[in-house]
């Protein structure tokens, strides 16, 4: 069958209604679609298709996604390819960092170092001058004028060079010529001269007897260990020092505790607060004030004291020491406690004379404990 052209546009004089994006996208059911939608979808493809013939590809469309390569017709009528992948939205007439027009793709550009183009074939003298950066040099030219331009080599300019010999090398001194792997291999150090050197054996290291090799660090430290002991209750030697885990912790015998180590250990130095101790022990104080009645009061006036850290294990000690106010007799009132625990503690004044207090007393309190 001869193929058609696309040149009448089916219902473009007819009825022909979109049925709208959510139809478009769920598609027929179980029903008969409208002649009035049917003629929409016969329009939307034969215009589609008479733009595609007329144009050899479509008009440039906001929502299209174009990738490198892809060509548009801009609203110029010019038409554009594609620079970038993933290129949405960017209209090709007014966006040339994604876009290239057909007539700048087919521009005839002087070669440069970053553009691809025309470029005239330098002289010979041109080449041999090395001035111009424009024109380009053909192998013949390069030879001929390598063989006229090429200098001495030297600090400042590049060139031709001899070969220095390895007493040369070794000597060091000469400024003119290059030096070959060989070359470099025969500068071997000396006491008096910098150059390559040997490693030495584990073997010659003990034996401590070479003067042409050197040592590695791993050797140095090897040795070193082999002639220092470590330290002990009864010898001098080398100790490692312990870490802050280590140190609260109280238990390595190996092993030095340096002051910052000491210091590590968790602490709060303040009015009421504590100190713990390599191996665990807590050691706790704080202060507070009593208001007790006179007489045998018992656990009734007692203060309930929160440790300021909570102890894990128990309390061995606890000691407290009163202080009447403007230092009056405390008329023989004993110190009394009671109920400790290990986050919290009673702590109170037995008076079991007739003393009577004549304002709050001050008591200060010490605990121990792991």
């Amino acid at each position: 069958m001869t193929r058609q052209t696309i040149d009448n546009i089916w219902g473009s004089s007819g009825s022909a209604i979109d049925p709208g994006s959510a139809k478009i996208n769920a598609g027929w059911g179980a029903e008969i679609p409208p002649f009035e939608t049917q003629n929409f979808w016969q329009k939307r493809v034969d215009e589609i298709l008479g733009e595609a013939e007329r144009n050899g590809f479509m008009t440039w469309e906001a929502l299209t996604v174009y990738e490198i390569g892809s060509w548009a017709k801009g609203s110029d009528n010019e038409s554009y390819q594609s620079k970038t992948s993933t290129n949405v939205g960017n209209d090709p007439v007014s966006s040339p960092l994604n876009w290239n027009s057909l007539s700048s793709l087919i521009t005839v550009v002087s070669a440069t170092e970053s553009v691809e183009g025309i470029a005239e074939i330098a002289t010979t003298a041109e080449t041999q001058a090395g001035t111009d950066d424009t024109r380009i040099v053909t192998p013949k030219k390069l030879k001929e004028a390598i063989g006229q331009v090429v200098p001495d080599a030297s600090t400042t300019t590049k060139g031709k060079v001899e070969l220095a010999s390895n007493a040369e090398t070794q000597t060091g001194s000469d400024a003119v010529r290059a030096v070959t792997p060989a070359g470099l291999a025969s500068v071997t150090a000396t006491e008096t001269r910098a150059g390559l050197a040997e490693r030495a054996t584990d073997a010659e290291v003990t034996a401590g007897t070479d003067t042409t090799r050197y040592v590695s660090p791993v050797q140095v430290k090897d040795k070193i260990n082999s002639l220092v002991p470590v330290a002990s209750q009864t010898a001098q030697g080398k100790i490692e020092i312990a870490t802050n885990t280590e140190v609260k912790a109280g238990t390595d015998t190996n092993r030095a505790i340096t002051p910052a180590g000491l210091n590590s250990l968790p602490k709060s130095l303040t009015a009421n607060g504590y100190q713990e101790m390599p191996g665990g022990l807590l050691i706790q104080w704080g202060q507070f004030t009593y208001t007790g009645n006179s007489g045998n009061n018992g656990l009734t006036d007692a203060v309930l004291v929160t440790w300021p850290k909570a102890f894990t294990s128990g309390v061995y000690s606890i000691t407290l020491c009163q202080e009447q106010p403007g230092g009056a007799d405390d008329g023989g009132m004993g110190t009394y406690y009671a109920q400790a625990g290990l986050t919290t503690a009673l702590m109170g004044l037995d008076e079991h004379t007739s003393g009577v207090p004549s304002g709050a007393i001050e008591v200060s309190w010490m605990a121990i404990g792991k």
